[in-house]
Order: structure tokens, then sequence, then C-alpha cells
């Protein structure tokens, strides 16, 4: 187990998720994937994401179309080989269940 597995608070699963993101209103959205995710957080495939600390506006579409999640997060990890950790703290209860729900599953 990685020190970075002895940190997290909920499980992840290794799912490939549809995400936009913003770092700001007058920013256009990406459409980026995120390839694990939690209840409180995701990682996106992604080679320029922002500083660590940066604000992002995140909507998550669920596989089956049926969950449009939004709300904001918070770049946590920059690791050297690429992508970016978001850790999701704007999204509500009914949000984070929805993730929850997909993580049990382990598949989107």
């Amino acid at each position: 187990m990685s020190s970075d597995d002895d940190r997290r608070r909920h499980p992840r699963a290794d799912v490939t998720v549809l995400v936009q993101v913003r770092y700001s209103a007058s920013e256009a959205p990406r459409t980026l994937y995120a390839v694990n995710v939690s209840e409180t957080g995701l990682f996106l495939d992604v080679d320029d994401g922002k500083p660590l600390g940066s604000r992002v506006f995140v909507q998550v579409t669920t596989p089956d179309g049926n969950h449009l999640l939004r709300g904001e997060g918070r770049v946590v990890r920059r690791p050297a080989g690429g992508g970016c950790g978001i850790e999701l703290n704007g999204f509500d209860d009914a949000a984070r269940a929805v993730l929850a729900s997909l993580v049990a599953r382990g598949k989107c």
C-alpha cells in the first residue's frame, strides 16, 4: 500500500469518467477523463494541469447519462509523471452518494 493510499479517506476505483473542468468563470470548459474516482476526489488524465491549490469548477457525467454532477474542487496533487488530483470540496451530499455508488460498483 502506498503512502497516497494511507492518506485517502474514501475508497477509490480505477474507472474512466467524462469530466468537464474550468479554472475560472471566463474560461471555456475543457473535456477530459478522470482515470480514477472516489466520493471526494478524482484524478484527471491531463498533461497541463494547474498549480497546487488552484480552484476548479468540475462537471462529471455518469456513464449511464442519468446524473450530471457539478461542484467546485481544488488541485491537490500534481505527480511528476503527469495528471492532476482534484479534491471535490464543493459537491453536495447527493453528488457524493452517486460517486460512492460508482466506486462501490467498481466500474462506470
